[in-house]
């Protein structure tokens, strides 16, 4: 019903701060992208899973080689700057990957995607 509505992507890149009224504002939370997932993801969880991913998934896999990538980075990509471009860049690899699919093609691409990172965080 609402296929071919959406023309441009839209995406929010950098920190997250929320506002609750009568409180003092929060401090803004930095995400970091974990691309093989299509997640941001923010938390001092990340370091020990990113281990254990690492640990379960076979070096051949292409998860490995980023998700290591990720872990090597981790402190200096955890600074808002890095983090802000890390989610830029993976945002606009993701939409290039997208657009060199033909449009009748690309709900399936993005099904495929979701199930990869699906899968992967199930493991």
């Amino acid at each position: 019903m609402v296929s071919g509505l959406v023309r441009f992507l839209a995406i929010g890149v950098g920190s997250y701060r929320y506002y609750v009224p009568g409180r003092l504002p929060q401090t803004a939370k930095v995400r970091v992208a974990v691309p093989p997932l299509k997640r941001l993801v923010v938390g001092v969880a990340l370091r020990p899973w990113l281990q254990d991913a690492l640990n379960k998934l076979a070096k051949s896999d292409p998860a490995h080689r980023d998700l290591g990538a990720l872990l090597k980075d981790l402190a200096f990509l955890q600074t808002k700057d890095h983090a802000r471009e890390r989610i830029a860049r993976f945002y606009r690899d993701w939409v290039v990957k997208l657009e060199s699919v033909p449009a009748n093609s690309r709900a399936l691409t993005l099904y495929q995607d979701f199930s990869a990172a699906f899968v992967l965080a199930a493991s």
